[in-house]
């Protein structure tokens, strides 16, 4: 029978908001990054801000290095003209589980280029790309990643922006060459597209059964609100 144990320090892997910059792949890859000042601030506006919780979080200090396997699609066609990449911001230590979110935001030459990237950010590609980093990146840290009673998958939830999706990631961790102690795990991916920008939200639910999930449902409203088309530079797009 396994047990659920308490795994000292689990950290999310901040670099696995399937970063829209590096889209989750390196080299040839890489979209084309041509920033200006007035998209930058744009995905500075848009982004997640410390302000957008309950008093008692936290911005982590750093954000996590990880590891990319480079096994998801190609983003070499784009051209991100904003980037903005939030620290994460944890849960207050009130709660018996724990919850990390990171967000990013990017803008792109063209609001057809922004929806192509939407495509890519969720296809199928992607997000295996993202479940087999998510497995590299907790082995080097001595743990292993194993199969959940929840399966992966789309969650229902209303649209936002011009389009957006919400996929789950259920898992397990233990500890290496144990079997008999695992630690719940959930990360939940919503990206959401409106107009140029595309933004990327992600979040850690560790030992999700003991934690109240629903403080972070109104974040991506609150992203989206943002970007809306009338809360754009008069100089962008």
């Amino acid at each position: 029978m396994i047990q659920i144990g308490r795994i000292s320090r689990v950290v999310m892997l901040g670099g696995l908001v399937v970063s829209l910059a590096a889209c989750g792949g390196t080299g040839n890859k890489r979209p084309q990054f041509e920033p200006n000042a007035t998209d930058q601030a744009w995905a500075r506006t848009i982004s997640m801000h410390l302000s957008d919780f309950p008093r008692g979080w936290q911005r982590e200090k750093k954000v996590t290095e990880i590891t990319r396997l480079n096994c998801g699609p190609s983003y070499a066609d784009l051209t991100v003209t904003g980037h903005v990449k939030a620290r994460g911001i944890d849960s207050p230590s009130r709660f018996r589980g724990k919850i990390a979110t990171g967000s990013e935001v990017a803008i792109f030459e063209s609001e057809a280029q922004a929806r192509a990237a939407f495509a890519l950010f969720t296809s199928k590609q992607a997000y295996d790309c993202f479940a087999k980093d998510l497995a590299q990146n907790y082995k080097t840290r001595g743990l292993r990643v194993g199969p959940a009673n929840v399966p992966n998958g789309l969650v229902e939830s209303r649209r936002l922006g011009d389009r957006s999706q919400s996929y789950e990631f259920w898992f397990s961790l233990y500890r290496q060459q144990r079997t008999d102690t695992a630690d719940g795990v959930v990360y939940e991916l919503t990206t959401i597209q409106s107009g140029r920008a595309v933004a990327r939200l992600t979040t850690m639910f560790y030992h999700p059964g003991l934690i109240p999930r629903d403080v972070t449902t109104g974040l991506p409203s609150k992203i989206a609100e943002r970007m809306a088309p009338g809360k754009a530079p008069a100089s962008a797009g």
